[in-house]
Formats: structure tokens, sequence, C-alpha cells
């Protein structure tokens, strides 16, 4: 089962097309919301993780994308398999 998204408010995400096809997101929020938002979902070592996902279509005022939370959590397998994607036994030299 899928938990429900959780999207978080005050986040305004507009993307920059240059003419070399290139772009970039501009992100704009105001330091209260980031705290009170992103505050109530941090972890034990202080982080929040979210998605900057884009819509479907820009809305009136040009927001290309939105935020939500990330909440992904590994499986307790996942956490066993070592971080060390190559042991020093699989070294080709």
């Amino acid at each position: 089962m899928s938990e429900e998204a959780v999207y978080i408010n005050g986040i305004f995400v507009r993307e920059k097309t240059f003419d070399n096809g290139g772009s970039s997101l501009n992100v704009g929020m105001k330091v209260e919301t980031l705290i009170e938002e992103l505050g109530k979902y941090q972890d034990d070592k202080g982080y929040v993780n979210f998605v900057i996902a884009k819509r479907r279509s820009p809305s009136e005022k040009g927001i290309t994308h939105y935020v939500k939370l990330n909440t992904w959590k590994p499986k307790e397998e996942d956490k066993r398999v070592s971080s060390d994607p190559m042991p020093d036994d699989d070294v080709p030299f």
C-alpha cells in the first residue's frame, strides 16, 4: 500500500528555459514557511527529503513544478547490504 503524497505548500518553482536548450529552476520560499513546513518532516538527523516534480502544465502564475515530501525508507534487508559497491577482493588488478 502506498502512502498518500504530502505536498509542501509555499514553495514556488518556475523553470526558465534558455535559447541554447538549457534550463534552470527558480525556487522561491519564505524563510518562515521553510522552517514551519519542512521542520515538521525532519528526520532524527535534521534532514528533510523532498521531490521537485514537473507539473503537467504551468499554473496561471507560471509555476512549473511542485514539491512533495519524499517518504521512501529502505527496507530492513536493504539496510544490511554493504554500502561498498566493490569489495576489495573484486578489484581486477
